[in-house]
Formats: C-alpha cells, sequence, structure tokens
C-alpha cells in the first residue's frame, strides 16, 4: 500500500468539483505513520463577504476500526 491522498480544486464558492483520489507512491519506509489530519474550507453567503470570502476549519481525527 502507498500513501493515497484526497484532493479538490476550486475556483471559488461558485464551482463544486469532484474530489479525487492521488496515489503518491509506494512507502518503503518501515515507520507506521497513522497521523491523519484535513481541513474543512466554507464559503459566507455573498451578501456576508467583506474582507473574507469565507473561513478554514480543522477538522476532527477520528481513529480507524
Amino acid at each position: 500500500m502507498g500513501f493515497r491522498a484526497k484532493v479538490q480544486l476550486f475556483a471559488g464558492p461558485e464551482n463544486r468539483s469532484t474530489v479525487f483520489t492521488v496515489q503518491l507512491g509506494k512507502n518503503p519506509s518501515p515507520i507506521h505513520y497513522s497521523d491523519t489530519y484535513g481541513d474543512f474550507f466554507a464559503y459566507y453567503p455573498p451578501e456576508q463577504r467583506d474582507d473574507f470570502d469565507g473561513e478554514v476549519s480543522e477538522l476532527g481525527v477520528v481513529a480507524r476500526l
């Protein structure tokens, strides 16, 4: 098994693009890295946008079963 990442490219709040799974490569290391993390990007409604279009929040981590 190698490293995989989920990638969603976007160009603004009106664009809802596909989420891609990218195979990054094989892991030759004997170290088992089990940390996971992610970010959530939320856009404000158009009438509430001022200096920023939205905000980024860190997602919580859930252990694999």
